[in-house]
């Protein structure tokens, strides 16, 4: 099988600058060479093409230099739409593409971060189906029943009439919370209710909104408690968030969180907050979960304690 080849740069439009663009579908895969390219554009011809449904492309803004060689639909768009924050939503035969805003928030790891196989690799996948009931398995796979034509036709209709008021209504909570996150006036309690929302993507921006706000022990709370989101994608952006809060009180909360009686997931995504900060301060509690914490996390916990153990050995060379 032929894996797709994607290159990607990034590129501030400037009005002389030359257009180079090429888009082809086929055989539901996509390909794309563009130079200083539209990233409207780009994202416009790629709907039409593919025959996508799509919500807010005027946010877009900025162009691309990219080159996309037989990918997935959604692979492709995933790379084409870096630095978007975005959702894919499939009901039916339709594919919905939901824009909400250009991203404002840098991502969490960097060259310091300490780097687990299934736990700081897990990331948020913009799209949909990302529910979980645990951090570590895989949803199981329901088998698939045949209906008559008639019945498919039908149920057909009625998800993308629900796919549509589901979209409309989150594209309308989004523009109430880009709106709060203007103000700088605005109280967090009215960003805090957009994470009570039903739309897993207006709970992920609510609490990027939140970590990017002054941290109180308030916001902290709000932000640790969705870490029994059901949904994996809240779940890992509510992770990250805390990993890029540098207050002691982020520290504490995630400290908190490794409790066994939070819950498996819980202390899953609080393990990989503290390994994201390469928190050496928090060794003991971390040494904890190697000893005493769920089976599935004692594992992760024992690696993080062995290379956080590393960092400490080095760490006062670095400050002399």
């Amino acid at each position: 099988m032929q894996l797709p080849v994607i290159v990607l740069g990034v590129l501030l439009l400037d009005g002389a600058a030359a257009q180079a663009t090429q888009v082809q579908w086929s055989g539901d895969r996509l390909t794309v060479n563009a130079v200083n390219a539209s990233l409207r554009a780009l994202v416009e011809d790629v709907a039409q093409r593919a025959g996508i449904v799509v919500t807010g492309i005027d946010r877009l803004a900025g162009g691309r230099s990219i080159q996309i060689r037989d990918a997935s639909l959604y692979e492709g768009l995933k790379v084409l739409l870096q630095g978007v924050n975005f959702v894919i939503v499939t009901k039916g035969q339709v594919t919905y593409l939901q824009i909400h805003s250009m991203s404002e928030i840098a991502p969490v790891t960097s060259g310091s971060a300490i780097h687990i196989a299934g736990l700081t690799d897990r990331v948020v996948v913009d799209e949909a189906g990302s529910s979980v009931s645990s951090a570590l398995d895989p949803p199981d796979e329901k088998p698939k029943v045949e209906q008559p034509q008639e019945q498919n036709q039908e149920k057909q209709e009625k998800e993308e009439t629900e796919a549509e008021a589901e979209l409309e209504e989150a594209e309308q909570q989004l523009a109430e919370l880009e709106t709060l996150a203007q103000d700088e006036k605005v109280a967090a309690v009215q960003v805090v209710d957009a994470v009570q929302s039903s739309h897993a993507t207006v709970r992920r921006r609510a609490l990027q909104l939140l970590g990017a706000r002054p941290p109180s022990p308030e916001t902290i709370d709000q932000i640790a408690a969705a870490f029994t989101d059901d949904d994996m994608n809240v779940v890992l952006t509510a992770s990250d968030v805390l990993a890029g809060i540098s207050d002691e009180l982020a520290i504490r909360a995630l400290e908190r969180q490794l409790d066994t009686g939070q819950g498996e997931l819980v202390q899953f995504a609080a393990l990989r907050s503290l390994a994201l900060r390469a928190e050496i301060a928090s060794l003991p509690a971390i040494r904890r979960v190697a000893r005493e914490g769920y089976p599935a996390n004692r594992g992760f916990a024992e690696r993080l304690v062995i290379a956080l153990e590393e960092r400490a050995k080095v760490a006062p060379k670095s400050k002399g």
